[in-house]
């Protein structure tokens, strides 16, 4: 009889007629806020979404992480904003969250913002987000016209000091993601002109918005290798 009962178990446990009974975990959950300009935003994505949402999800369906996703990017805005200064303290999770910064720098090209100004800004946010102990992924601008046109030297010289900025920290819980250079060597090396990816001088359109995406979803890959990026060390502005 007790051999009976085991057989029974045992059958139970690998099914029947040979099927395998399979435990899936439930998907990971992360809150996920944004800033930065109209791209980061969406604008001229049919979608709606924009090149780094886009990301975000395609990643989050192969890795199974939700991402919880505000999106506080503000059409127009230069990396000198008065309402992000004064609320993104209040916008980031508070722990075991992640903080995407998305500038676009080119309202910041419009304005004639000096290179030297952007870093300091970048790096209070940085700072802000791993003390609330929060992930960090910060992430370049898309190309547009006006980064193989009138920006093409001002707008790396921006996204150099944003890099500076973020990886003076030297933290692990800091991930830095340039799609820009890889879709200009993309455009270049397939012979496509960047114009069908363009909508007016400032910003992706909805072609611009997927190559971009495509590119952040394979180094998100790349960096998290289909895991949820948590929150690593004890100091939060370090590795330590």
């Amino acid at each position: 009889m007790r051999m009976r009962a085991a057989i029974f178990l045992a059958a139970a446990v690998v099914g029947i007629a040979g099927s395998v009974w399979t435990f899936h975990r439930p998907p990971a959950s992360m809150s996920t806020v944004i800033v930065g300009g109209s791209a980061a935003k969406g604008w001229f994505d049919q979608s709606g979404r924009g090149y780094i949402e886009r990301a975000l999800l395609s990643y989050g369906n192969a890795a199974r992480v939700q991402f919880r996703i505000v999106n506080h990017a503000i059409p127009g805005a230069r990396v000198l904003n008065p309402v992000v200064r004064r609320h993104f303290a209040d916008w980031i999770p508070q722990g075991r969250g992640l903080v995407i910064i998305g500038w676009g720098l080119l309202n910041d090209v419009r304005r004639h913002t000096p290179p030297g100004r952007i870093g300091p800004i970048v790096h209070a946010e940085v700072g802000a987000a791993l003390r609330a102990r929060d992930v960090v992924l910060l992430v370049s601008p898309s190309a547009t016209r006006s980064t193989f046109t009138i920006a093409r030297h001002i707008q790396p010289a921006m996204w150099r000091e944003e890099v500076q900025a973020a990886q003076s920290y030297q933290s692990p819980n800091v991930y830095v993601v340039n799609v820009m250079n890889p879709e200009k060597r993309w455009m270049l090396g397939h012979h496509v002109g960047y114009q069908a990816f363009m909508q007016g001088l400032w910003d992706p359109n909805t072609r611009g918005h997927q190559l971009a995406s495509r590119i952040l979803e394979r180094r998100l890959e790349e960096t998290w290798h289909n895991r949820v990026p948590r929150f690593r060390g004890r100091n939060p502005l370090s590795w330590l």
